[in-house]
């Protein structure tokens, strides 16, 4: 009866270990030790300069354009350098990502991105998630935006995701 309480205990240990919520600190500091893996801050200043190129390419659909007006400054995980068994381990943790004070969006049938849209008293944080297999990144976006362009974003990655 004993083993079987010890089981019970720890069982419920592990489950609780993969559902409970994390920072957004906390899920960038268990993969930023990974080889290859990169994190990148983007002050204010870098972000404006970086919409003054955006604004000449063509090739950049509208709604990003417009989306990237919204950002004031963004930290980035980008795990795209990492061994394939890394990105999979990423992958697996991003598809059950849970974030304190921040509730997913829902993007429907898009396997290989999340994004989350901060629910508490500031309005002005979202997270987006990528696992597919060219881009596997975390970034925490701060700018002026709320839930609606928030959706938008993610309708517009569903999307592209549809074209691929």
């Amino acid at each position: 009866m004993k083993k079987l309480f010890l089981l019970i205990i720890i069982m419920m240990g592990l489950l609780q270990g993969t559902a409970y919520a994390e920072t957004f600190e906390q899920v960038v500091k268990r993969f930023e030790d990974k080889k290859g893996a990169e994190v990148l801050k983007v002050p204010g200043i870098l972000m404006k300069i970086a919409l003054a190129f955006t604004d000449k390419d063509e090739s950049m659909p509208p709604e990003a354009k417009e989306f990237l007006k919204h950002i004031s400054s963004m930290t980035l995980l980008d795990m795209s350098e990492c061994s394939d068994a890394d990105k999979q381990a990423f992958a697996t943790a991003m598809k059950s990502l849970k974030i304190d004070d921040f509730e997913p969006i829902d993007t429907g049938d898009v396997e290989t991105a999340r994004v989350f849209f901060h629910k508490g008293k500031k309005k002005n944080q979202m997270i987006m998630a990528s696992y597919d297999g060219e881009s596997y990144s975390l970034g925490l976006m701060t700018g002026r935006f709320d839930e609606a362009l928030a959706a938008m974003y993610a309708t517009a990655s569903k999307g592209e995701e549809e074209k691929k």
